[in-house]
Parts: structure tokens; C-alpha cells; sequence
């Protein structure tokens, strides 16, 4: 409790070290080809040479010439052998590190006649032409090969620096004096007949540091209600082979990634538009008094006289800078049932943004058979056969768009519903007063897998279900409550199980439920792995791997009896926790960081990648000091956030209750999560219940600390004000 009182008058800071990684360089240049020799006594016989020099060089370090991991140099031009001319061409890749900067050691040199396909003499290097001479460099020719040795090819530089010359071994500036001695140290000795002969080449290449492209393609995969544990149970087990090798192996993996609201719309809403729902507006699943859950939000569609939020996200953003746009999956709730002012078809309704859209309808989006799709305005039905389990064709969906790539860039948002329990009959939600009535539900996996978790252990099965020490607890006495009756009064059925200390404690036999649960939500994410699968082999069928930023994340996390609770929307770790991998090609491979990241940042992270500069400045900030080299700029830092949630009441049921928290995780630092519930529909400025959980001593948030009433009372201050925060308002709050 002290250390959190110390933050009134403490600032904390904390940074990130990223590691070493490849850096990749542009190469550009001209190259004169100044001279030639033919052994002792010879004399100059090249009298013109041009040779125009491009490519990339990777190295293990920001410092061309230490170690070539990969490069792909071409050397273009021409040299005149007197009253000949000839065809110059060097393709060049790998290299090794040297005194003098990069030799390349693999590649194909050619000499041809003017206009000739075929070369008319090779380079191949076996030995340098006299003792003591740095390691020579191997290369193979496509030509036939007339003789024996060279000095090799050598791309040279100080560490670090910008201008690089090609040059005799040892050197930085070629030294081209009048003296055999001085050509026999030459670039591109080889034996002829027993004449050893050489091309002087002489001109400084640039080095440019090669910063990601500005217009990179971009996929996000956005899933449902997808919590930490379940991630990383499975891939601890490996059942999620893509996954692993193609982002988590590739890319950089978040463990401190959390959402600023724990419930599928809000959270989707802060995807598009980098803010918090305080700020975007869709601040529940449904609408007041609605009978089924909506995107109706006051000034979220388009009206009479108003564009409307969803007219500028990040699709429109990207789509205005020449961005091809895709979505696949499940939009925001409500979405085919509800549209702006003048569409007389929700159905048929396609959000402004987007140049391809396939987005799952109404509730038939929570169930995997049977549900209906708009394909870009057309209303298409998928049954009960195997061939229609909606994440596969999602994943057919989301490849063919890949597959359809062409010069210009692409945006895909790809979310599938899976690994969300399904909802076949909508009634189960809308009736009923059992606080655990979700226990007879679950997700169907993929026909492939559905043996993993029929319960026969015989032919295989999913892990067993995660047992926390907070999970079924025995004593929810200190976690809020909520005030009888809410409203509405009438018709309302049956309250959210939302307020922990009103749950009941599992049974054997629901315990028994959660389990075939779990195991069902476990087997569903193979066929979402398959998914991945589907959409990196497209890529690299397109070509477009090395090009794409893959981003891989949930909505919010999920409980599977954590505090006797079985959904998401509460502010406790398991549901604002989230898993968060990207990969950015030329970035970070491998790595994991610590830093606090929310989904407020995937906007302004995606748009920067991209280059373009959006309309507001969005509550998040970008995430790629984190994920890439960039010299000058460093992450600024989060040391707290915002989670937020605002009751609901719709005609059959009401929701959880309106809370505001403060999560604040620093390493080695203060470790706190501070809730503020207003549950009392009467008086929604009320704070009914306070819940502070030191987090270094309490991982679990299973016994609440009594603050002192003052700091309470400036506490639920501060949050109020954080409340009312936008753009840079919201990152100085957060950096407290």
C-alpha cells in the first residue's frame, strides 16, 4: 500500500533495450571501368567504362562491411577493350566481413560481346595473384571459364560509414598508379593463356540505410475473446506450428499487451480508430434498451448531416493513401441488422474504407455452420457440410485477396470469431436468470480436430483446464456487488453475472462443463493456426512475404472460472490481458519485450509503417521503436492506462457494471491495479466499490487492500479527469 502512495510524488521511468539485429542497406553508384592488364609490359587497353552499380546488402550490424548475412548487388555497364566494346554483369550476394569491408563470396560475373546472351569469358576466383594477399573470393560464372585467379570483388568502408569505393584488396580509394605493381593489385584479375589480366574499377558507392518500405502491405488478424493462457498453452504444447514459426519466431512478441476495454466492440471501434472508447464512442456490445446488441452509437454510422466515426479509420485512412483494402470476419456487433439513415438493406451495407468486404452477419457470425457472409454486397449462405466451417472458408477468403495483389499495397483485417464460444441459439443470452448458463456452451473445431476434444483420451486431447489459485474461489465477499433490482425493472429477466460477489461457486458438475469448454475453445485455435497458415503461403506464393507486416492479436482476453466469472468485460487480468505478436519484415525476429502496450496503439503503429499521417492524433502511439531498429528514435514509455466499461440496460437484460480502473505495471517498479465500480444505475457518479491489488504480492487479485479514504476519493478524482482525455492528453496520463 506505501509504495502505491509514493506515486504522488514520484515519477518512474523505464526503457526497453532492443537487440541487435540485421540492418539492411541500399547500394547505389557508378563504377568506371579505368584500365586494363595484361602482365608485365602490357600496356592500358580500356579506354571508356561505365558500370551502374544498385541492390540491397544485409548485415549483422549497422555497419556495412562487417558481416554480410544477405544481398542481392547487380553491376550493369559496359567496357571498351580497345575498339571493342563489351557487356559488363555482376550479380552479387553474400559476403564476409574483412579489413578492407565486404567481400562478397557468392555471385556470377560476365563479360560479354555487345548484345550477346552468352558470356564470352567468366571471372573465377582460385588464389590471389601473389603472396599475402587477403583470402580471394570464389565466384561461379554462367560463361565458360578461360582462366584462373582474381583478387576479388570488394565493396569496402569504414564501420559505420556512408560512402563505400570498390578497390584492391587493403584499400578504401583505389590506387591506380602507371606501375605493373600497381595493377597487378586490380579488381578482376584473371588468367588468360597464362597472361594475368585485370580491369581497374574505380567510383564510391552510397550505402543508404534502408528504412522499411513506406507503403509495406499490412494483415492483421484480430481474434475473439482469446486469452493469454490459452495462447500460451498452446503453443507450449506446439499445436500452433504457424503461429510459432511465422510471427512468434519472426517477429516480436508482447507480454505486457493489454486492451483499454475488455468487450468485443469497444475494443474492435479502438482497432480502426487508435482511441478510446471515450473517445470513439461505442462504449458497450449493444445500444441502450436494445433487444440484440448494436453499432447504432450516436455518431459512430453515418446520419442525416454527420459522416459519422466509421467514415475515418483506418481503412479510409489507408484507402486515401492508396492502400487496397480488405476485411474477412466479424465486424462490429450488430453489424448486418443495423445500418446508417437511408440504407434500407443492413445486409447489404459495406462500412466506407474498404475496397473488399466479407463481413459475417447478425448472430449467425457466433456460430461456425450455418451463417451468412456479405461478399462485397452479395448475401451469400454456408450450411452444415464440412466445406463450410467458417474459419476455413474465412482463411480461403483472406488468401484470395492475398492471391489478388498487385502492384499496389494492401490493408487485410482478418477476424475470425473462433475461438469465442458459439452462440446457436440466441435466446441462451436474451432468457434465464443461471449465472453460468454459458457452461453448456462451446465452440465446434474444425472436423480435423474435433477428436481433440470428444473426450476419448484415447486418440488424443486437448490440456486440461488451467486451475489458477483464483479460479472457483471460495471467497468473492470483497468483490463488488450490484444494488437489486436493476433496471429496467420490466421486462428485464436476468442480470449479467458480472458482479463477482454475487456468483455462485461452481458444482462438480460445472466444473465438469468448463472443462469440455475449454478444451473445445483450445481445438478451435488449430484450424485459426491453419488460418495463418493459408494467408503466409499465399504471400509467399504472391511473393509479398518479405514485404508484409503481420500483426496477430485478440479483442480481449476471457475467464474460465477465474473468480467464478466465465466471460470478458471485467477489469481483471485474464480479460485485459491479450496476446500481441508482429512481424515486420527487416525487424526484430524472436523477440520478446516488456513494455506496456495497449490496443490503442495498433492504429497510429499501422499508419506510421505506412506512412500516413491520420486525421487526429490517436490516443495510442506507435509501436516501432519496439519492433525495429530506427536511429533517433527511442519508445516513449507507458507506466499506467485507462480500462473502462459503462452499464448498459437493454429490454431483456442488463449488463456489467459502469467501472473505470487504473492498471499501472512497471518493471521493477510499482506493479498496481486500482478498480472504481459504479454499479448503483441510480447514481452513476457513485463509487460503490473500490478495489486496489498490489500486484508484485497479489498476481492473482484475490484480496483487495483498503486504502486510506483520501487517497481513494483523489484517486477516483484522477480517473475521472483521465476519463475525459484525448491524444496527447491520454499518452502524458499514461507516462505517470
Amino acid at each position: 500500500m506505501y509504495r502505491f502512495l509514493i506515486y504522488l510524488v514520484l515519477v518512474f521511468s523505464s526503457t526497453v533495450a532492443p537487440p541487435a539485429i540485421a540492418v539492411t542497406y541500399t547500394l547505389s553508384g557508378n563504377i568506371a571501368a579505368v584500365g586494363a592488364y595484361l602482365g608485365p609490359g602490357t600496356a592500358n587497353l580500356v579506354t571508356a567504362g561505365s558500370t551502374v552499380v544498385g541492390g540491397t546488402v544485409q548485415t549483422d550490424s549497422d555497419a556495412p562491411g562487417y558481416s554480410v548475412v544477405g544481398g542481392n548487388v547487380t553491376m550493369q555497364g559496359t567496357v571498351t577493350l580497345g575498339s571493342l566494346g563489351f557487356d559488363l554483369s555482376m550479380d552479387l550476394a553474400e559476403g564476409e566481413p574483412s579489413d578492407a569491408g565486404v567481400i562478397f563470396n557468392s555471385g556470377t560475373v560476365c563479360v560479354s560481346a555487345m548484345g550477346a546472351s552468352d558470356c564470352a569469358f567468366g571471372l573465377l576466383t582460385i588464389g590471389g595473384p601473389g603472396a599475402g594477399d587477403p583470402p580471394s573470393v570464389d565466384y561461379t560464372s554462367n560463361g565458360r571459364f578461360l582462366g584462373g585467379s582474381t583478387t576479388g570483388i570488394r565493396l569496402t568502408g569504414g564501420a559505420g560509414g556512408a560512402s563505400f569505393s570498390v578497390a584492391q584488396p587493403g584499400g578504401v580509394t583505389p590506387v591506380l598508379g602507371s606501375t605493373p605493381a600497381d595493377w597487378a593489385k586490380a579488381v578482376g584479375f584473371l588468367s588468360i593463356f597464362g597472361f594475368d589480366t585485370g580491369i581497374f574499377l574505380q567510383g564510391d558507392l552510397a550505402f543508404t540505410r534502408q528504412a522499411p518500405s513506406s507503403q509495406p502491405n499490412l494483415v492483421v488478424v484480430q481474434l475473439d475473446d482469446l486469452s493469454v493462457d490459452v495462447m500460451q498453452t498452446l503453443l507450449d504444447g506446439g499445436w500452433l506450428p504457424n503461429i510459432r514459426t511465422h510471427l512468434v519466431e519472426a517477429g516480436v512478441s508482447f507480454d505486457n499487451s493489454f486492451v483499454s476495454t475488455p468487450e468485443g466492440t469497444p475494443s474492435r471501434a479502438t482497432l480502426l480508430t487508435g482511441q478510446y472508447a471515450h473517445n470513439h464512442r461505442v462504449l458497450s456490445n449493444q445500444i441502450p434498451y436494445a433487444l440484440a446488441g448494436g453499432i447504432a452509437w450516436q455518431g459512430w454510422l453515418p446520419g442525416e448531416g454527420q459522416a459519422g466515426r466509421e467514415s475515418s479509420t483506418i481503412a479510409t485512412w489507408l484507402q486515401a493513401a492508396g492502400y487496397r483494402t480488405g476485411f474477412v470476419g466479424k465486424y462490429l456487433n450488430g453489424y448486418g441488422e443495423q445500418a446508417p439513415v437511408g440504407v434500407t438493406e443492413p445486409a447489404t451495407y459495406i462500412p466506407a474504407g474498404w475496397t473488399h468486404w466479407s463481413g459475417l452477419l447478425g448472430q449467425s457470425a457466433y456460430r461456425l455452420y450455418d451463417y451468412y457472409l456479405n461478399e462485397n454486397g452479395a448475401v451469400l449462405h454456408f450450411g452444415t457440410s464440412e466445406a463450410d466451417y467458417q474459419t476455413d472458408v474465412l482463411a480461403a477468403r483472406a488468401a484470395g485477396f492475398v492471391g489478388d495483389a498487385g502492384p499496389e499495397p494492401f490493408f487485410l483485417l482478418l477476424t475470425p470469431p473462433a475461438p469465442r464460444i458459439e452462440i446457436v441459439d440466441p435466446l441462451a443470452f436474451l432468457t434465464g436468470n443461471e449465472a453460468h448458463r454459458e457452461l453448456g456452451l462451446g465452440v465446434r473445431p474444425a472436423p480435423r480436430h474435433a477428436y481433440l476434444s470428444d473426450g476419448d483420451i484415447t486418440n488424443g486431447e486437448m490440456p486440461e483446464l488451467l486451475l489458477k489459485p483464483s479460479f472457483n474461489a471460495a471467497d468473492v465477499s470483497a468483490k463488488p456487488a450490484c444494488p437489486r433490482p436493476l433496471p429496467p425493472a420490466a421486462p428485464a429477466l436476468t442480470s449479467d453475472p458480472a458482479c463477482v460477489a454475487e456468483n455462485p461457486v461452481l458444482d462438480a458438475a460445472g466444473i465438469a462443463l468448463l472443462s469440455t469448454q475449454y478444451k473445445s475453445v483450445l481445438a478451435s485455435m488449430l484450424a485459426v493456426d491453419d488460418l495463418i497458415g493459408a494467408v503466409v503461403d499465399e504471400l509467399i506464393a504472391v511473393g509479398k512475404l518479405d514485404d508484409t507486416v503481420i500483426v496477430l492479436t485478440a479483442d480481449s482476453g476471457r475467464f474460465f472460472g477465474e473468480h467464478r466469472l466465465l466471460t470478458e468485460r471485467l477489469p481483471y487480468e485474464e480479460a485485459i490481458r491479450v496476446p500481441l505478436v508482429i512481424r515486420v519484415p527487416g525487424g526484430f525476429a524472436g523477440v520478446r519485450s516488456d513494455a506496456v502496450v495497449l490496443n490503442n496503439d495498433l492504429a497510429p503503429t499501422l499508419v506510421a509503417l505506412a506512412g500516413v499521417t491520420p486525421p487526429y492524433t490517436p490516443d495510442g502511439v506507435s509501436l516501432l521503436p519496439l519492433l525495429q531498429e530506427q536511429p533517433g528514435s527511442a519508445w516513449p514509455g507507458r507506466l499506467g492506462f485507462l480500462v473502462e466499461h459503462w452499464y448498459m440496460p437493454s429490454l431483456l437484460k442488463s449488463d456489467s457494471p459502469t467501472y473505470l480502473a487504473w492498471r499501472r505495471l512497471q518493471p521493477q517498479g510499482l506493479d498496481f491495479s486500482y478498480i472504481a465500480t459504479r454499479a448503483d444505475p441510480g447514481n452513476a457518479d457513485a463509487v460503490t466499490a473500490h478495489e486496489f491489488y498490489e500486484m508484485s504480492g497479489d498476481p492473482f487479485q484475490l484480496s483487495p487492500i483498503k486504502l486510506p479514504e483520501a487517497v481513494e476519493a483523489d484517486v477516483d478524482l484522477r480517473l475521472r479527469v483521465f476519463e475525459g482525455c484525448a491524444g496527447i492528453q491520454c499518452t502524458d496520463f499514461e507516462a505517470r
